[in-house]
């Protein structure tokens, strides 16, 4: 019998370096028929605020629903990547922090490797493409959130 969950096929296709588009596909999808997409993106992201004392029944239900939907959702964030990959998420307070922490180093990772593949196809046709120039196709495809990255490593060159 198929697992409908579909938790076996996450696990068993983890995120690596080279697959983040597929897998963030996968699991988008998976946590958004799950329910839980609104803990990465929507109004459930930040935990409801307890007061210190003096809480109602219904105040700590919400925060109990919220606190073990988010703790499933790392859940399969984490056994759904491969442990070379899990630093990315260690330290992530809540889902919202790990999905947004993967995103942006797995995009990174991904574009270096599309440059490296470009540089290798050049090669294979008789191109050779120098380092600089690498670097340079890099630093300059990197997004505005990038600029002072970018302005310390031409400064440092």
């Amino acid at each position: 019998m198929p697992n409908i969950d579909g938790m076996s096929q996450l696990m068993s296709d983890k995120l690596e370096k080279n697959k983040f588009h597929a897998w963030r596909f996968r699991m988008m999808n998976f946590l958004m028929g799950k329910g839980y997409w609104k803990y990465i993106e929507g109004e459930n992201e930040k935990a409801p605020q307890l007061p210190e004392r003096n809480q109602t029944a219904d105040q700590l239900r919400a925060y109990e629903e919220w606190n073990q939907g988010a703790r499933t959702i790392m859940y399969y964030l984490c056994v759904s990547i491969h442990d070379s990959i899990i630093g990315h998420v260690q330290d992530a307070k809540t889902s919202k922090e790990a999905w947004n922490s993967l995103k942006k180093s797995m995009s990174v990772s991904d574009y270096t490797l599309k440059i490296k593949s470009i540089c290798e196809s050049f090669a294979s046709i008789g191109v050779n493409v120098d380092g600089d120039d690498k670097v340079d196709v890099c630093l300059r495809g990197l997004g505005a959130g990038y600029k002072q990255f970018r302005t310390s490593i031409h400064k440092f060159c």
